[in-house]
């Protein structure tokens, strides 16, 4: 199977885990988180807490997954980890029910395919079939799923609901969806130690990041990780770094390609698709993306300042932070008709308009529309005719990708942030003229 499993979540069951360290285990065939020292001839177990030597035992895992299921490993095969968002709990068991199962080795990470609108309603799109991986040895490529503990329980909106789930940490009384943002940096440290270990197992080969919603925090921040730690090596081996409907404030993403830009000399490819009216960023996303700076641990002041004065912004809204420099980083708006114009000419064409009303508001139409995943699957395998420049510039009779509002966010925008009262006594001003000069 061209599928390695990896679960970080914390060693202790669903009731325990504000009180159990965070460790990384290797799931069984099925996904089923299997707890207790790790097992070499069943392969699955703990293989170590992220605060011990956790790369011995995961390298060993990794070199036995290879020769064992990965004999016939392809040479321009690509290395994709795959990373899931909020409301996934690697800990429950495995369900044949995809619609309720909060496990993602068996929600997501999985070859079976179903109805369009099964897979659509559930979110059990098959994301390793989609991205263009079998059910081989190796001869498509590996695919790692990477599960990590985000809290399945429901949050719906409703202010009664929101106080029923707020829980008492030691940041205080919080909402599940801002306990699983704030633990997302202890997760990227899994797949910062994951990223290591593959890079020393398979040699010469690019390693990709596939990435949605708050998956794409744990992203930045391994990134961010390995730069600081100056893991140039393994730094240096990531290819194509893939965002979809990103949750991460904007603090989030400018500290990462900070660190990105003093540390790496080979910039990986960031590519951060955006549905600019995604309805669950729009509601959930940006209230709690604006604490993005109480949740650093060590805030430069400045940066404090800054995460106030842009307010709830986030990549998956709002593209690529303002004065980011960072040039390997791309916006895809999805909802663009340009780019719906310039799907249907490729050859093959693809159909960049989605057969469901709610698609243009709809946080998971990234992934569950194929010829969305289809489009990444190009991005990760064809990598000379669909590599950043290609996109950008154009390649042979493939014109340039179209672009969109660059940071504009949301065709509804509401004033945000810490100066919010003057852009509202600007839009009274244009509508009164008020305040404005009558030379």
């Amino acid at each position: 199977m061209a599928l390695i499993r990896l679960t970080c979540c914390p060693n202790g069951s669903p009731e325990q885990s504000a009180y159990a360290d965070w460790a990384l285990f290797a799931p069984d065939t099925d996904g089923a988180w299997i707890p207790g020292n790790y097992d070499p001839y069943r392969r699955c177990g703990m293989l170590s807490e992220l605060s011990g030597d956790v790369h011995k035992p995961l390298v060993d895992h990794l070199q036995r997954a290879r020769s064992l299921n990965l004999p016939e490993l392809g040479s321009d095969g690509p290395i994709c980890i795959m990373i899931h968002g909020f409301q996934y709990d690697p800990r429950a068991p495995v369900s044949e029910d995809r619609g309720r199962a909060a496990n993602p080795h068996s929600q997501i990470f999985h070859f079976v395919e179903d109805d369009l609108e099964v897979e659509r309603n559930s979110h059990a799109t098959p994301w390793p079939k989609r991205l263009g991986y079998e059910d081989d040895e190796g001869e498509s490529g590996v695919a790692v799923g990477f599960g990590w503990a985000s809290d399945p329980t429901y949050v719906r909106g409703d202010w009664r609901d929101w106080l029923s789930t707020l829980r008492w940490s030691d940041a205080g009384a919080e909402t599940y969806y801002a306990t699983a943002y704030r633990t997302a940096p202890i997760a990227a440290g899994g797949l910062a130690k994951t990223i290591i270990a593959l890079a020393e197992v398979f040699p010469n080969r690019r390693i990709d990041l596939f990435a949605h919603s708050l998956g794409a925090r744990v992203a930045l921040f391994a990134l961010r990780r390995l730069a600081e730690e100056n893991r140039v090596a393994a730094l240096n081996r990531v290819g194509r770094v893939i965002l979809l409907s990103g949750a991460p404030h904007w603090l989030d993403a400018r500290l990462a390609l900070r660190a990105l830009r003093r540390h790496s000399r080979s910039k990986p490819q960031i590519f951060n698709v955006i549905v600019s009216r995604d309805a669950t960023l729009n509601r959930w996303g940006r209230r709690f993306a604006a604490f993005a700076g109480r949740m650093e641990e060590r805030p430069r002041f400045r940066d404090r300042i800054w995460a106030l004065f842009v307010g709830g912004k986030v990549i998956g809204l709002h593209g690529k932070p303002a004065g980011a420099k960072f040039a390997a980083w791309m916006d895809l708006h999805l909802d663009l008709p340009a780019l719906a114009n310039w799907a249907s000419r490729l050859d093959p064409p693809l159909d960049f308009r989605p057969t469901w009303r709610s698609a243009a508001w709809d946080h998971w139409a990234a992934f569950t529309w194929p010829p969305y995943m289809q489009f990444y699957s190009k991005i990760l395998r064809e990598r000379r005719d669909w590599s950043l420049n290609s996109l950008r510039w154009g390649a042979g009779r493939r014109k340039p990708v179209p672009q969109g509002r660059a940071g504009d966010g949301p065709i509804v925008e509401k004033p945000r942030g810490l100066f919010r009262w003057r852009a509202r006594s600007r839009l009274l001003g244009a509508k009164s003229r008020v305040g404005r000069r009558t030379e």
